[in-house]
């Protein structure tokens, strides 16, 4: 019978608040398009991995000279960590500067913030460190190191942020030594996948601005 009564009825629309809140699904963009056919920001990408894969061989070698596994009881474990995860270059030189960084009196671990053996509640072990107070300013200058041109203080914070160090109080707080860095698991997953953040940490933050502008 083709009656009106015998087509099949239509489900309701869900309209559940989850599904209106629910990102559109889009297809997934191509790794790099935002570069492409932009010769002056394909440079930046080219001078930023470049920086990245010889500061981490520059600081391997100072690992080695320094013979750093002798330093401190957790450091050798905490490459082989790095090793094991397969960790970029910019996260690797984040590890070994602040072991030297360790060692050499720039910031100290207090006892609530002790070492962990487990890459899902640390930084490739740091659960946490404080800035030694009167040597705030050499850790800063150590820190912007590892950095081709001397970096912006957003680009320093969002360095440690990616690998979820951030400040207990607040960032010059922390920086002073006023305050601890602390890991944080949630804020770890959140900027692993903020494109911009990575973007700067990665290329400067010159680079991420001209990106925004074009």
């Amino acid at each position: 019978v083709n009656g009106v009564n015998d087509i099949a009825p239509v489900p309701p629309r869900d309209v559940s608040i989850s599904n209106l809140l629910a990102p559109a699904v889009t297809a997934p963009k191509k790794r790099g398009h935002h570069v492409k056919d932009r010769p002056e920001m394909q440079k930046h990408a080219r001078d930023g991995q470049k920086n990245w894969a010889v500061k981490v061989l520059e600081l391997r070698r100072e690992w080695q000279q320094r013979q750093m596994w002798e330093l401190h009881p957790h450091f050798q474990e905490q490459i082989r960590m790095c090793n094991r995860l397969h960790i970029k270059s910019q996260h690797e030189c984040l590890l070994r500067q602040l072991q030297f960084a360790l060692a050499d009196g720039l910031i100290r671990v207090p006892e609530h913030l002790a070492f962990s053996p487990s890459d899902s509640n640390s930084f490739l072990g740091w659960t946490g460190f404080e800035v030694v107070p009167s040597r705030g300013e050499a850790f800063r200058r150590k820190f912007a190191s590892m950095f081709a041109q001397q970096p912006q203080d957003r680009t320093l914070n969002n360095t440690l942020r990616r690998a979820g160090l951030v400040p207990e109080r607040g960032w010059a707080e922390a920086w002073s030594g006023l305050g601890a860095f602390v890991f944080d698991v949630h804020t770890r997953a959140q900027y692993s996948g903020k494109k911009d953040c990575d973007y700067e940490v990665t290329y400067g933050a010159q680079a991420l601005e001209a990106m925004r502008a074009n």
